[in-house]
């Protein structure tokens, strides 16, 4: 990813962290300046420790971004309903019972967690829009 000089800056360093929540930054600035409202979402923590290193990262990125409009960006962290202490695991309970939630790449959610974390997030939604 391109650094604040212009020339590639190699993952995870504080280099591309800067780079990456400055492009985070500026997608909310786009959205929040036309009075929509911006929710920011962290990533669960992925089961390869080389990938958890971004992860860390990326989220920090997010928090750093929104800082700006504390106001009106909503950062909802989802590592603690999938990866309780930043663990990683394949299944949690879900409406009782033990289910998977995640893909077998050990990253993206599948469609049960995807439905637990949109939940997470309309129940987030109907709390800011009160009607």
């Amino acid at each position: 990813m391109p650094g604040q000089s212009g020339r590639e800056v190699a993952c995870c360093g504080p280099d591309w962290a800067a780079a990456y929540a400055n492009r985070v930054r500026q997608v909310m600035h786009t959205y929040g300046s036309s009075g929509a409202d911006v929710y920011g979402l962290k990533v669960p923590t992925p089961g390869e420790p080389a990938r958890q290193r971004i992860e860390r990262v990326v989220n920090a990125a997010v928090t750093v971004a929104a800082e700006p409009w504390r106001t009106s960006v909503r950062v909802i962290d989802s590592v603690p309903i999938f990866t309780p202490g930043g663990r990683y695991r394949d299944a949690m309970p879900v409406a009782g019972r033990e289910t998977l939630v995640r893909e077998s790449d050990g990253i993206h959610l599948n469609q049960a967690g995807s439905s637990v974390l949109s939940r997470v997030v309309l129940t987030v939604l109907s709390r800011d829009f009160r009607y």
